[in-house]
C-alpha cells in the first residue's frame, strides 16, 4: 500500500455523504497474491461496462512496462464482449457518432474518455 498516493484523500471521498464512487484497488508488489489492474476489471465486467456506457472516461497511469497494454486489452474486452451482448441493443454512440465495438480504442482515445499516463 506504498503506492497509494493520496489514499486517505480517496478514502474520503468515497466515504462522504452522497458519494456515489468506489475505490477497488490492485498491488501487484505487495503481498504473496499479485492483483493487477487488468484481472480487478474482468472481475468487475459489469459494472465496467455500465461506466463505460454511462460516458465514463478511463485513466491509466503507472510504469510503462506491459501494464498499460493489460489494462487497454481489458477494458476492450469488456466492451467489445458486452456491446455485443448488450441488453438494450444500443449501440456505442461517442459524440454522436455510432462506433462499432472494434474502432472502440481509437475513438474512446481521440475523444479523450481513455487517457493513459505512463512511464
Amino acid at each position: 500500500e506504498g503506492d497509494l498516493l493520496y489514499g486517505k484523500e480517496l478514502e474520503a471521498l468515497v466515504d462522504a455523504p452522497g458519494s456515489n464512487l468506489d475505490l477497488d484497488l490492485a498491488f501487484s508488489r505487495d503481498g504473496p497474491d499479485k492483483v493487477y489492474v487488468q484481472d480487478k476489471i474482468r472481475e468487475a465486467a459489469d459494472a465496467v461496462w455500465e461506466l463505460l456506457r454511462d460516458g465514463a472516461v478511463v485513466y491509466v497511469a503507472g510504469a510503462a512496462g506491459s501494464m498499460p497494454d493489460s489494462v487497454k486489452a481489458a477494458v476492450m474486452a469488456v466492451a467489445t464482449s458486452h456491446a455485443d451482448a448488450s441488453r438494450d441493443g444500443a449501440p456505442w454512440v461517442v459524440h454522436g457518432k455510432v462506433v462499432e465495438a472494434e474502432e472502440l480504442a481509437r475513438v474512446l482515445e481521440a475523444s479523450g474518455r481513455y487517457r493513459s499516463e505512463c512511464w
